[in-house]
């Protein structure tokens, strides 16, 4: 917290590829097993944002048709992904 009597920290200001370099610095930083188990937590932070985006986009539905809609996605990517 800063007192009245201090001056505010500068903003840093951040952009995309900065925070994209960043975080490709930290990638490259860990070890085997610290990448291996990153991907879980990234699948489920993924499954979190289209979660949001549903919610946003069926603003009326339930939790369990959030769940029903992010399930038939993810097949459809799978679908997409295995397409030749």
């Amino acid at each position: 917290m800063v007192s009245p009597n201090q001056p505010e920290p500068p903003i840093r200001r951040v952009n995309a590829d900065d925070l994209y370099r960043e975080e490709v610095e930290e990638a490259r930083g860990r070890s085997l097993e610290e990448k291996f188990l990153a991907g879980p937590k990234l699948f489920d932070r993924s499954c979190e944002f289209m979660r949001a985006g549903i919610r946003l986009q069926f603003p009326q539905i339930t939790d369990d048709e959030v769940e029903r809609l992010l399930l038939e996605r993810l097949e459809l990517g799978r679908q997409l992904e295995n397409r030749e």
